[in-house]
C-alpha cells in the first residue's frame, strides 16, 4: 500500500481513485460492525456510463447495398427484442465505414 501511494498518489489522489486499506478491516466480528462496513462498501461503489453505445460490424463497404441493409435490419430487430423498452431505449443509429464520418439514420 505505501508503494502504491508513493508511485501513483499524485495521479490517483486528485481524481478520488486512491484505494482505502481501512475499508474492509473489521476489528471485531460483531454483526453491527459487519452491517456498517457492508453499507459503506455498497454506498462507495458508483458506476457511470459516459457513453452507452453498441458498436457492431455489419459488413464491408464492398458488399452490395441490399446485403448491408439486410444485416442492419437483422441487428436492429434482434436489438429491439433484447431491450426492455424497445424503441424508447434507442436514441440514434449511425453507420460508419472505415475512415469515414458516421452517417445518421432516422428511426421511424
Amino acid at each position: 500500500m505505501p508503494a502504491v501511494a508513493t508511485n501513483f498518489g499524485k495521479a490517483l489522489g486528485p481524481s478520488g481513485k486512491m484505494p482505502s486499506p481501512q475499508l474492509g478491516i473489521l476489528p471485531n466480528s460483531d454483526d453491527k460492525l459487519i452491517d456498517a462496513v457492508l453499507a459503506k462498501i455498497n454506498s462507495s461503489i458508483k458506476i457511470r456510463a459516459k457513453e452507452s453505445s453498441i458498436k457492431i460490424p455489419i459488413g464491408k463497404e464492398s458488399m452490395p447495398d441490399d446485403k448491408i441493409i439486410e444485416n442492419i435490419l437483422t441487428v436492429y430487430n434482434n436489438l429491439l427484442k433484447s431491450l426492455s423498452r424497445n424503441k424508447e431505449n434507442i436514441k440514434n443509429i449511425e453507420i460508419k465505414f472505415t475512415m469515414t464520418k458516421p452517417i445518421k439514420i432516422s428511426i421511424k
